[in-house]
């Protein structure tokens, strides 16, 4: 529109227009190149009916006296004379704008798309806003992309500063959270703040603390000062003052000023520059993310020497992760009895891989990665106080509520119940809770773990994939080398597996001539398993018993064994929370007669012969059907390959991550309520622990934990919620619920 060159205060102000809301100033001293860069980014990404105003402060640099740019928007430029002084400078922009609001750049800033829309909605998101300041990567209190509360002249590799702006704004919560004070180095000034409080006090010329104070008054008017969390302007910094003895004499004075005026501020800062919990944080910690790409830090204690399920689990997910575009870093950590071909996975997809060195997990540094996430029910006190200790977000799968509604799985009804408190303090205390299947929300909601404000996604399992690798095959040991065409049963020998319906569809196929075995494979429960019911059917008929073959835990290269030679794979299963057998069995050649059970009716295809309740000579007629007739082996296995393709590990990782920076976006649990509800239900468990016999040795710690049960004024005053004595405690009972007898 027009550029004006002037030295005259009064000209500026006729300049500019009139009926401008905003005019965006750059105070300029020295700094050529950043000023160019600055002005650059400011005429590419702001409304070209914003005015822009520049006031050079005496800068030597002949290149400004030559500086004539020709763009779409007004520009005015005012040369001082002599150099006065930022103060000086912000406080005669203040004035040649009277009706106007005024966003204060610095000239060694680099704005990006929409920055301008962006800060003023922040801005004007309420009557009481006072100034808005975006984040940066060079900012004190909003700083971000090199860690909470530190500075970085530069951004990390290979982000641009547009493609900073666009991934935080992407990201962003917009929760516009209050801060203490505006931060200098890009501000949003609204006019009516300006009225109300003032300009600039000269009294920290020619600069450093300036916004400080005005931020102060304005907060002592009852106006606030706000982070404009979707907006991240590159600031270089230190362009124009330098680091000189003088400006260190400087910071020092008016930081002593500050504090003489308001002696609240600094404790002030600290407070919001250490809180892990505020909304500031969730704002910060989800920028940092966006910037440099999600850590995640998955739990993997239970991938120990056996492969089920729930191993199966984590062992893709971290590799999905790890493999995700806005996933960075993927940090593994899992116990020392690891098997070698689980390690090698977690090697080989890149993840690092963090090895326990005891029977705990390993204790890391407070806040290790952004978010951490167990892809498994927390089942101890000690693994949801290790989980929130690891990250600033905590992420549960709640696979299924099987355990949480069957005693019978647990020694007795103490260890139940305090199973049962664990489940309900880590969906209540999680920020995000993950589920299987909608079967398995239901179930939840059923058994009341619904509580709480997580965020709450369904995640369907990944399942295995026609044509990926399959391990070497090797015997199981006890398991003859020339049997082959047998049913096969996978799965650990909880009741509700059904093993023993496996044996009677097994058995009645036999009945009609079928002559193969049964292969019962799985590990074996401590408490609620079905081996004597099993045993009780073999003895009623023992002429079927040597054609049963009772494996316990298989390795991946044994498994391979018994899917190359099954000829089916029955799945009796009453209750499950997903079911990654029927795919797995497809995916090897091998057809699966199922039942529908808990999720499996969710998550099988429509038209997949499956078993109906009580009908046994129906389901092994039709398993013989599927054992023998190609065009049926042919249609069963097609049909669960087709529905596999919908339950892909990049699918899961893509589920995975939205949910992630929702539980990043969100404000999470407050922390002196966390403790207090971790606190009240643990001693309560410590209490019913305490009360066990114990060995002589472990006596005195049950005493100690019983004593700070039973009374309240002591519990308050040696573990006040929050305290390292409170963890301390936890972990006792922890250390205790291994140890009763």
């Amino acid at each position: 529109m027009s550029y004006v060159r002037t030295g005259d205060p009064e000209a500026v102000r006729e300049a500019l227009p009139d009926e401008a809301k905003a005019v965006v100033f750059v105070p300029v001293y020295e700094a050529y190149e950043d000023f160019v860069q600055c002005f650059a980014s400011i005429i590419a990404h702001t409304p070209t009916d914003v005015p822009v105003l520049l006031i050079d402060d005496g800068s030597v640099e002949t290149r400004f006296r030559d500086f004539a740019p020709d763009v779409e928007h007004t520009v005015v430029m005012c040369r001082m004379a002599k150099n006065a002084g930022f103060v000086a400078t912000v406080n005669l922009a203040f004035a040649c704008a009277p009706r106007s609001d005024v966003i204060v750049v610095n000239s060694d800033v680099i704005v990006g798309p929409e920055w301008f829309e962006r800060l003023a909605r922040a801005a004007y998101m309420s009557s009481t806003v006072a100034t808005a300041s975006p984040l940066t990567n060079h900012g004190t209190l909003l700083s971000v992309g090199n860690g909470r509360n530190a500075t970085a002249r530069m951004l990390p590799d290979g982000v641009t500063p547009e493609v900073a702006a666009r991934s935080v704004a992407e990201r962003s919560p917009r929760h516009y959270p209050v801060i203490p004070t505006a931060i200098g180095h890009c501000t949003y000034f609204r006019r009516s703040a300006l009225d109300v409080v003032g300009i600039f006090d000269e009294a920290f010329s020619p600069g450093y603390s300036e916004e400080v104070d005005f931020s102060q008054r304005a907060v002592a008017h009852g106006l606030v000062n706000v982070c404009a969390d979707d907006v991240f302007v590159y600031h270089r910094g230190g362009s124009s003052f330098g680091r000189s003895e003088e400006v260190r004499r400087l910071v020092t004075e008016h930081d002593r000023l500050i504090g003489k005026r308001y002696p609240y501020y600094f404790e002030w800062v600290r407070q919001e520059g250490r809180a892990e919990r505020s909304v500031l944080a969730a704002s910060l910690l989800t920028a940092e993310a966006a910037l440099r790409g999600m850590h995640v830090v998955v739990d993997g204690w239970c991938v120990g020497p056996t492969t089920m399920g729930s191993q199966i689990v984590v062992l893709e997910t971290v590799a999905a992760l790890a493999a995700h575009p806005q996933v960075s870093r993927v940090t593994a950590v899992v116990p020392r009895s690891i098997a070698p071909s689980s390690l090698s996975r977690l090697n080989a997809c890149g993840a690092e891989v963090v090895i326990g060195s005891g029977p705990e997990h390993p204790l890391p540094e407070p806040a290790v990665g952004d978010l951490v996430y167990r892809p498994y029910q927390v089942t101890r006190m000690g693994e949801l106080e290790w989980l929130r200790r690891t990250a600033p977000r905590v992420v549960v799968n709640q696979l299924d509520c099987i355990a949480y509604n069957d005693p019978a799985y647990f020694e007795d009804i103490g260890q139940w119940s305090t199973y049962r408190r664990v489940n309900e303090l880590s969906t209540y205390l999680s920020d995000g809770v993950v589920f299987l299947s909608k079967d398995g929300v239901a179930q939840a909601g059923r058994s009341g773990l619904l509580s709480g404000g997580a965020v709450r996604s369904v995640v369907y399992a990944g399942v295995a994939q026609v044509g990926e690798p399959v391990p070497l095959s090797s015997p199981p040991v006890g398991m003859p080398n020339d049997r082959r065409g047998f049913f096969l049963c996978l799965g650990a020998s909880y009741k509700h597996k059904n093993r023993l319906l496996a044996l009677k569809i097994w058995a009645a196929a036999r009945a009609t001539g079928w002559e193969g075995d049964l292969v019962l494979a799985g590990p074996t429960p401590p408490f609620g398993n079905s081996l004597a019911e099993e045993d009780q059917f073999l003895l009623d008929n023992p002429s079927l018993r040597r054609n049963v073959w009772r494996l316990g835990s298989v390795t991946d290269e044994e498994k391979a064994w018994l899917y190359e030679r099954a000829s089916l794979v029955l799945y009796t299963t009453d209750a499950e929370g997903f079911g990654l057998v029927p795919f797995e069995a497809a995916s090897r050649g091998v057809p699966c007669l199922s039942t529908r059970a808990g999720s499996l009716d969710e998550v099988l295809p429509d038209d997949l012969p499956t078993i109906h309740s009580g009908d046994i000579d129906g389901a092994a007629a039709l398993a013989v059907e599927m054992a023998t007739n190609e065009e049926v082996r042919r249609r069963v296995c097609g049909s669960l390959v087709a529905r596999a393709g919908e339950f892909t590990w990049a699918a899961v990782a893509d589920r995975l991550v939205d949910c992630f920076w929702e539980v990043l976006r969100r404000q999470p649990v407050e922390p002196v309520m966390a403790g207090h509800l971790m606190q009240q239900p643990g001693l309560r468990v410590g209490r019913e622990i305490a009360s066990r016999r114990f060995s002589p040795a472990h006596q005195p710690l049950a005493w100690a934990v019983r004593q700070v049960a039973d009374h309240p004024e002591l519990r308050q005053y040696l573990i006040p919620p929050g305290s390292r004595r409170l963890r301390l405690g936890v972990k006792a009972v922890s250390f205790l619920e291994g140890r009763s007898r």
